[in-house]
């Protein structure tokens, strides 16, 4: 099983990242649940949203398809529209 990485550590250069999206997704879709069942918080699950969203943007980055990684890079920052507008202009 590949470990959910911590935000602060740099990740292996040879990462699956497909495996890592799935598995980021899988964690993210656990969560919702537990949301919908009283069992966790809405705040812990956007942030495994935005993760899985990140890991999704690299994947589809590595794949080439650069119109599915904006897209997924987009929702990885959620709805802060300065970060968004910083990673615009920047």
């Amino acid at each position: 099983m590949l470990p959910i990485l911590d935000m602060n550590e740099v990740p292996p250069r040879n990462i699956d990242l497909s495996r890592l999206a799935d598995r980021l997704d899988e964690r993210a879709f656990d969560l919702q649940d537990a949301v919908e069942d009283g069992r966790a918080d809405r705040a812990g699950y956007h942030r495994a949203f935005r993760r899985a969203r990140a890991a999704a943007a690299l994947r589809d980055l590595e794949d080439g398809d650069l119109n599915s990684a904006l897209y997924e890079a987009l929702h990885a920052l959620g709805e802060d529209e300065r970060a968004l507008l910083g990673v615009i202009t920047e």
